[in-house]
This record gives structure tokens, sequence and C-alpha cells, in this order.
């Protein structure tokens, strides 16, 4: 029996043994062999032997040999390699050919390629053929692309050219240039210049800029300098009795010039003023200097001094400790500028572009800019960029007083007093911790301040699973411990520890709620306000506020709040959900609070809701409630209905009647209102004002004077102002059923704000 091996294996799982046996008597008879079909059989030839016994106890026996073939492949990994051209060369002798081979049965293959990692690769592409066969003659091929590019620049050859004047004149026009290009791979390249052979040059120097470029596009610059100087060799140049010596002219008095051939010297700044907006100084030969006046410059001080501008900011980094940095900032118009770090001027540092600081230490922590100074003495900072180093946990330490006597020289962080006193404070506070809490720590002193000497530290510490306030708990204790163990070097009253990747607690003013509260968290972690968001908002009943906890490591963590209410919701939506609400004693005050809020937003009510509003209101004066807060929410609501679009408001009485059902609910809720002898109830709205006022039965048997009186430019002459009086038949009216009312008055809204109501009585 044959079989080939599963894919990647060298086994097969998939052999079907199918030994069969016959008798002359036993019609279904069992062959039992030493191996079945399920078994794993490995590659080679494999035995199986087999047995049949029939009934009456005569057996048979027999074996197979199950072979097994590898027909896979083997599998080929050929990347593809670049490499670049040596030195000086057109070919890479550099490339590393790295094909490899799997097979599912032979550990160990041989690649045979067409090329090998020793050969020499020319510039270009060049494909290489490789195969590998495994033991069974499995065979398979691949090929790969060696790339190799050319990155060497041509040479260029400048050499300086010296010449001489032509005869009379100031200039040469016999100058040959000839800058020569070599390139590894390329042989003929142009040297292209600023100045060719068929220019003149005049006396003295004049600086020639070259380059090449080769097909590659790498480039080569190179400069060189063309002297030209007096020819004394023939007769005398120099004019108006100069003398030529050394390959120069001397000028006689009064004259100048290469060849003195510029007339008389005179004073060019008595003659005219060549310094448009400067002054003129006269410096011998005819030749002047100008001084310009604040805010301009340039020869003749004619070009307008550009303002100070910032180029380029320097940009945050976290590194590893022990990296390398690099700070780059540039002005535009700036004469100098120099680098700071936490406002302190660091030495040698004019111009510094870009300031490298090596080897980065927790000392080197800190905000770095530059500050430029521009031509009529202004100053301009750039941004600020943090410089802190990663996985380290910055401690703040201010104000911790040292028994030390304070000199002036202490405020100076250059001088050499403040380097050796910190120097000393960070150590002591260094083997101190590190007794105390068993941590490595770096102290850097930022500050020393008057007070013996207060000084402000940073302490840097490795991080740990600790969290921050446990962190910071941790080394106030130890300070503490530090100090009661100094014998009153180290006062530890004055001190303050912080970690700065804390955020402390805050209160915040939501932009359209109350103010809320975050508490203590940690940098990188969000935070829940106090306080919930309103009904009518998208985000009901979820905290007002929600805040991340946001720092750098240098400063203190601040908390960034955001509105986490959202949009308030749709007035007809939250009015629909409102009506469905089964209003009772027990909700009645919140479903009035609940109208008035959404009602404020009268701008966007219709028809449709003032129908609604009339409905909840109703429901909420049935439960007969007497409560102040109730009938408040209901004037509220009376206001808020009185400033909708007046439209509105009539399509809403012509529909349903839903002003007049409101009205009539907000009258009888007046109604209600239960105010003790000689006290009285005052609700002030913007379109709508209620007093109610109670008055002894002993005035009311003497007789009553009801006015209403408003401002000096009201005209109520022509209001509809009406008072009712209870009757005998009025026993099914709401007035009628309240014995204590003496008179109901009715005004309307654009009158009610305005009106005082009083009573006096009788004389």
């Amino acid at each position: 029996m044959s079989s080939t091996t599963d894919e990647g294996l060298n086994s097969s799982s998939t052999v079907v043994l199918n030994s069969t046996a016959t008798d002359n008597v036993d019609f279904h008879l069992d062959v039992i062999c030493s191996h079945s079909s399920q078994d794993i059989f490995l590659i080679g030839d494999t035995t199986v032997n087999c047995s049949s016994t029939d009934a009456a106890g005569n057996t048979d026996t027999c074996f197979l040999v199950v072979t097994l073939t590898d027909d896979e492949a083997p599998i080929l990994n050929c990347p593809n390699i670049s490499s670049t051209t040596d030195e000086g060369l057109n070919s890479s002798s550099t490339a590393v050919l790295n094909s490899t081979a799997t097979d599912n049965v032979d550990i160990h293959l041989d690649v045979i390629c067409s090329h090998s990692s020793d050969d020499i690769f020319l510039i270009g592409d060049t494909t290489v053929n490789c195969s590998s066969t495994d033991a069974a003659g499995n065979t398979d091929t691949c090929l790969l692309v060696v790339t190799v590019t050319d990155d060497e620049a041509p040479i260029l050859n400048c050499p300086n050219i010296s010449s001489t004047t032509d005869d009379g004149l100031n200039s040469s026009s016999t100058v040959v240039l000839n800058s020569t290009a070599t390139d590894n791979v390329d042989f003929q390249l142009d040297v292209i210049c600023s100045h060719s052979s068929d220019d003149i040059f005049v006396i003295g120097d004049t600086t020639v800029n070259c380059s090449s470029i080769d097909t590659s596009g790498n480039t080569e610059i190179c400069l060189f300098v063309v002297t030209v100087t007096v020819d004394c060799s023939g007769s005398n140049p120099c004019r108006n009795g100069g003398t030529c010596e050394n390959n120069a002219c001397t000028c006689a008095a009064g004259f100048n010039g290469a060849l003195c051939s510029k007339g008389k010297a005179a004073d060019p700044c008595t003659q005219r003023n060549p310094c448009v907006n400067g002054v003129c100084s006269h410096i011998g030969q005819g030749q002047y200097e100008c001084e310009c006046h604040d805010y301009y410059e340039g020869i003749h001080c004619d070009e307008p001094t550009l303002p100070l501008e910032v180029s380029i900011h320097p940009s945050s980094q976290i590194v590893n400790i022990n990296a390398n940095v690099e700070l780059t900032c540039s002005f535009n118009n700036a004469k100098r500028y120099h680098w700071y770090r936490d406002d302190v001027l660091l030495p040698n540092s004019e111009n510094q572009n870009p300031l490298i600081i090596l080897s980065v230490a927790p000392s080197d922590i800190g905000y770095y800019f530059c500050r430029g100074s521009g031509r009529n003495g202004e100053t301009l900072d750039t941004m600020p960029a943090s410089v802190y180093v990663k996985d380290l946990t910055n401690i703040k330490v201010l104000n911790a007083r040292f028994a030390i006597p304070f000199r002036d020289e202490l405020y100076d962080q250059t001088s050499k007093l403040y380097r050796e006193t910190a120097f000393n404070i960070s150590t002591y506070v260094e083997q101190g911790l590190q007794i105390c809490t068993g941590l490595e720590s770096t102290v850097v002193c930022r500050a020393l301040k008057l007070g013996s000497v207060k000084a402000d530290m940073n302490i840097y510490i490795e991080r740990t699973n600790m969290t921050a306030l446990k962190t910071q708990d941790l080394i106030g204790l130890s300070l503490e411990s530090l100090a009661n163990e100094s014998n009153g070097f180290l006062d530890s009253n004055t001190i303050s520890v912080q970690d700065t990747a804390i955020c402390q607690n805050i209160s915040w003013i939501s932009p359209r709620f109350e103010r809320v509260k975050f508490h203590v968290g940690e940098n990188g972690t969000w935070s829940n306000s106090t306080g919930m968001c309103p009904f009518n908002t998208a985000q009901a009943n979820e905290p007002i506020g929600r805040a991340l906890c946001i720092g750098d490591g240098i400063t203190q963590s601040q908390w960034q709040p955001v509105d986490n209410c959202g949009p308030f919701r749709n007035v007809t939506d939250i009015l629909t959900e409102i009506a469905q609400v089964i209003v009772g004693k027990e909700n009645a005050g919140e479903v009035s609070q609940q109208v008035s809020s959404v009602t404020s937003n009268f701008e966007d009510i219709t028809s449709d809701d003032i129908t609604f509003v009339a409905d909840i209101t109703s429901k909420i004066v049935q439960q007969n409630l007497t409560s102040e807060e109730v009938t408040k929410s209901i004037t509220s609501i009376m206001s808020n209905i009185a400033q909708v679009k007046t439209e509105e408001l009539e399509a809403a009485e012509e529909e349903g009647g839903a002003i007049s059902k409101f009205v009539q609910a907000f009258e009888e809720q007046i109604s209600r209102v239960e105010v003790a002898d000689g006290e009285m109830l005052n609700i002030q709205q913007p379109y709508v004002a209620v007093q109610v006022q109670s008055v002894p039965t002993d005035d009311v048997m003497r007789g009553l004077v009801l006015s209403l009186a408003g401002s000096s430019l009201s005209d109520l002459t022509k209001a509809n102002i009406t008072i009712n009086a209870p009757t005998r038949d009025d026993r099914n009216d709401v007035i009628a059923t309240r014995p204590e009312i003496i008179a109901q008055v009715n005004s309307p809204p654009s009158v009610s704000s305005s009106v005082i109501s009083s009573t006096a009585p009788l004389s």
C-alpha cells in the first residue's frame, strides 16, 4: 500500500487499511492488525501484521507494507537585496545573499544560486536564480533581485586662479576656469559655475561657485577664488601720480581707486548726505560710513528695519535617560539670540542652533526657549519646549528651609556659591531619602530663596507600582522623618510636597449649568464631576462634566473639563414624554419644575406644545396642592407662554382653546395659595406678577379698598382689568367655594409685571 506525506509534515494520516478475510463456513470474519487506519504512518516502509480466526478456531495470518513517500517540494525564501556602490567603484562587494529553504522532511537543505555573496554586483539590478532539492528529489526554484545604487557624490577639483589686469584696464579678460569633476560611475560630468572663462574679472577677489550632478542625482559643490592684481611688469598702469609696487597702486593724495583714476578726494558727507536716515562719517580717501537711526539699516540707511519674528519654535521631547537631545529655534531679522531653561540664561548659548544636550540627565529637565534681540533693542521669546525623561516620577518640594546663612549671591544660579550650596542640599536629601525609602533618587535644586535658605527642589525617582498619591505621601513622610533627625538643619514645617502627576480638586463653572467639582486624580485618567445633567438634555442624569487629567511631568497636572450633557432636547419631544406621565401629589412638584424648564425655551414652542402645556398644567392643578413651589413653577410657565410667538398662541386657542384652559388652571392654582394672617406671597416673573395677601377678618368687616398701581409710565385706563366678586349664585364657581376670597382681580400679562396690589381700610 502506498501513500504520500500530509502537507508540511513527514507523515501521513490518510492511510486506509483494507485487509479482508473469507472462509468456507463463516461469512463475516474480523481481521485484526498491528496498525489501524487511525494511526500516523511515518515516511518510509511500515510492516503491518494481520490475522483472522473463524468460529472453529482456525487462524490465518498475513502482513502488508505501507510505503509513505514525500512528494512535497521545499519552500524557498528569496528576499530582494539592496546595496550601494563601494567607495570609488561602480559596483558593490558587500551584497549578502540570504536565501533559505525549509522542508517537511529534511532539516538542512542547500540553496544553490546563480550568484554568491562573494560575487561583485554592478550598479543596477541583477537577477539571481536559486533552487533547492530535498532527499526525495522534490525541487523548488525562486529568483531575487540585487539592486545596487550609487550614493557617492562626484569629486570636484576647483583650484584658485590668479591673473593680472589687461594693459591699461582695471580688469582681466584672460582668466580660464578649469574646474573638473570625476565620478565612480559616470565618465563625463558637466561642471556648472556662477562665472565662465568669457567673463571679465575686476581687480580684487571674485568667488566662483560650481556644482556637478551625476546621473543618480548625487550633487557636489565647491568654490574657488579668482584673484586679479595690477600688472606692474610693464609701463606704470597707476594714474594721477600713483606708483605700482607688489601688483598694487599706491595713489597720490586726493586720488583713489584700483588705478588711482578716481578724482581728488573730497568729503562726501559735506557735498551730499548719502545716509538717508543716519549720520555720515568721512573715513578718508573719499570713503564714508553711515550710522543708521533706529528702525533703519543698509549701507545708506535707506532700508526699514524689519520686525523681529520667530520663524521656528523648539519642539517638546520625551527621551530616554542618557539620550542626546537637539533643540532648534530660529528668528527673522534678529541680531542674536540666546537659549534659556526655566527662565535662566544658559551660558555659551548665543546663536546655538541646534542646542545639543549630550546624555540627558534629570538636571536637564525643564522648559527651554530662545530669546531673540532685534536691531533696535527689542526682544522676542519663542514658545517654550519641554524636555522630560521617560519613566521618571517628578516630586516638587517647595520651601524646604535649611539652617544655612543666606547671601545675595544665591540669587544668581550661575554663581559658584549657588552651585556649591545646591549640590550640598541635593546630596543631603538624596542620601536621606535612600535611607528612609530605599529608593534611588535624583534631587535638583531649582531655586534658593531668603528665609535662612529656602530651597525649591525636584525629586526624580524611577516609576514604581505605587500610585501618585502614595508616592507623594511617602516622600512627604520621609522628608518629615529626615527633618526630625537633622538636629535643626532641615525644617519640615514649611515644606509643600506635590507629585506633578496629580490633578488637585477643582471647582468648575459649567457653561450652561451650576458650579461643579472634580476630585483628586492622576495624570491620564478621566473623572466625573459632581451634579447631574438636567432631564431636558441628551445626557440626562449623567455627570454634568467630565475631565481628563493632563500634564507634561514638569508642572502640576491640570484637569481639562468638558461639558458632558450634550445638546438640549427638542421641546416637543420632551413635552410629549411628560404628557405621558401619570401626575400625582407625590410628583406634581417635579413635573411642574420640568415644564417650567422646558418652556423657558419659548422661541421653539409651537401651538401643539401649548396644548401639551395646558393639559399637563391642568393635571397638576387637579392635585389640589397649595405649596409655594408649585405655584411659582406654574407662574413661571405662564410667563414663558406669554413670550411665545403671537401666531402660535392664536393657533393654540383656535384649535382647542388651549390658552383659555391654561389660564383657568393658572387662576385656580393662585386661588389655592394659603397665606398666614398679615403676610403675603410675592412672585415676580418677566411677564407675570402675583401677589397674594391675607387680610384680617376685622379689617374686612370695616371695608376694603383694592387698588392697582403701576409705574408713572403705565397707562392702565384702557387695560382689560376686571374685578369679580362672589355672589350667592356662584355656588358652582371656584370663587364661591372659597368664602375667604373677597374678590378676584384679572389683568392681562402685558399689565401684570407693572402692577402692585395694595389694601387700606376705609376712613
